[in-house]
């Protein structure tokens, strides 16, 4: 069963997400390489994932390149033993939690592409989410229910990813 959760380390590493974004936490790989990945950091995985397409959809009510991201976080969760309708679940509160972030933010998230659009570096878009998110109590309150959850337990194994 860890050799399956293995595998799909090895296979899923650095996930290309839209535009060539990857996510690279040292965390999440190393969780990956031992066979066991918590849920928190598939959570944020998830997250990362569908940010691109929940952003595409929220911005222009259709997402383009959204079949890809969703295809390709399906299969990471099959190859974790989740069931579909575990990992349909997965993918729904993913996308639920995005689209309340982007919503709760949705003013830094104007300035960010105002400021991309205008050509500022990645360090100065960087600083700008880190000066307006600076003291915001909102920043980590819970979104509102969805009536979904995201993956349950504190780790998601071969084992335990029913």
């Amino acid at each position: 069963e860890t050799a399956r959760v293995r595998a799909a380390a090895c296979r899923y590493r650095a996930l290309n997400v839209q535009a060539g974004c990857q996510f690279c936490g040292g965390g999440f790989e190393g969780e990956l390489a031992a066979g066991r990945l918590s849920s928190s950091s598939l959570d944020q995985f998830s997250c990362v994932a569908l940010a691109g397409v929940v952003t595409e959809y929220l911005r222009f009510g259709q997402a383009e390149g959204g079949v890809g991201d969703v295809a390709q976080l399906d299969s990471l969760l099959r190859a974790l033993q989740f069931t579909q309708k575990k990992a349909d679940g997965q993918i729904r509160w993913a996308v639920l939690n995005v689209a309340a972030l982007l919503r709760r933010h949705a003013d830094v998230h104007d300035n960010l592409a105002a400021a991309m659009a205008a050509g500022a570096s990645v360090a100065a878009c960087v600083e700008l989410i880190e000066r307006e998110v600076a003291g915001r109590a909102d920043l980590l309150a819970p979104a509102a229910d969805t009536g979904s959850a995201p993956a349950q337990g504190p780790v998601v194994s071969a084992s335990s990813a029913e």
